[in-house]
């Protein structure tokens, strides 16, 4: 799991043997959050010394250096610097957590290994139905469904999964899908904090691991979703997988 946390710093490193340039590019079109500041922080100093040992024939990639060092990765590093300034309050009470990577990791099937639910529902459902007919230049129409459906930087760390539906598809029409139930009783305590977080977060989910069958205990994660962003709000009675979500993928800003 550690590997698998440290592989987009493993990737930078090695780009930046190869090409300061290209580095930098990775570097600004990189998921835009708060575990991969110190990665980017340290790829800024690295491609700073190494633009000032350029010779006078390399300027056209010195030029280039300098437009992504002091205009997209400047700019990235100030705004995850800010984020505790922007929401003082939430980032007070609340450990950040890195949706975009928690929510990507996947079983061998290619499933989720953590299901999303919603507070008034207590399923996780990803559908897929399609059909087969000639549509103008199409051959098939397809929708992807979510459910609960989440907000849109969610929904992407999501979309191989969709795919992998698509990929399943056989015959004129039907639906593939599949489908997670969550069957635990958060405490009171977690209950509690809950209430308390409604009136800071645009959302709140549910997070738990899930196998994509039914389980007797589902452990869940607690999570606050406002502006792109999420926070940590409660956690309890942590599987090993789900306490190595917390541990890799929070991180208290202030």
């Amino acid at each position: 799991m550690q590997e698998h946390a440290l592989q987009e710093v493993i990737d930078i490193e090695a780009s930046s043997r190869q090409n300061p340039v290209q580095t930098a590019a990775i570097a600004c079109v990189q998921p835009l959050k708060v575990s991969l500041l110190p990665t980017l922080l340290q790829t800024r100093e690295d491609l700073i010394i190494r633009k000032n040992v350029l010779f006078g024939c390399e300027a056209i990639a010195a030029a280039k250096l300098d437009m992504l060092l002091n205009g997209v990765i400047a700019h990235r590093i100030q705004a995850l610097q800010d984020l505790p300034q922007q929401y003082p309050d939430i980032s007070e009470k609340y450990a950040y957590f890195d949706f975009d990577s928690a929510l990507r990791w996947r079983d061998d099937r290619g499933y989720p290994m953590l299901a999303i639910y919603c507070l008034d529902n207590s399923n996780c459902n990803f559908e897929l139905g399609w059909e087969r007919r000639r549509l103008s230049s199409r051959e098939s129409i397809t929708r992807g469904f979510i459910n609960p459906e989440p907000p849109a930087p969610i929904r992407a760390c999501f979309n191989d999964v969709l795919a992998l539906l698509h990929n399943k598809c056989s015959g004129v029409m039907g639906i593939e899908s599949i489908t997670s139930c969550f069957r635990g009783l958060i405490p009171a305590v977690c209950r509690a904090d809950i209430i308390k977080a409604k009136k800071y977060f645009d959302k709140i989910f549910v997070i738990a691991q899930a196998e994509w069958i039914e389980r007797i205990n589902t452990d869940p994660l607690v999570v606050g979703y406002k502006d792109g962003y999420a926070w940590l709000i409660a956690a309890f009675d942590l599987t090993p997988f789900e306490a190595d979500i917390v541990n890799f993928f929070t991180r208290k800003l202030v």
